[in-house]
């Protein structure tokens, strides 16, 4: 069963942040989609199965240079 997960993302700064950041996100191996707005500083994850996903969205996200501000 699939989830949609909403994240406010911190430090995005242009077109290019959010797209390293949609490239990062969907290189995790659960992740079916991902859309980043770089002007609303979200993002959007299709999660694939039921494990617990924040700490492995939040990896993704600190190691593309950002910070999850908050899981909505």
């Amino acid at each position: 069963m699939s989830k949609t997960i909403n994240m406010k993302i911190k430090g995005m700064h242009c077109k290019g942040c959010a797209l390293g950041l949609k490239g990062a996100l969907e290189r995790l191996p659960e992740v079916t989609s991902a859309e980043v707005t770089y002007p609303a500083e979200t993002a959007v994850v299709v999660w694939s199965s039921d494990a617990a996903y924040e700490e492995a969205l939040k990896n993704a996200v600190r190691g593309a240079g950002f910070e999850v501000e908050a899981f909505q």
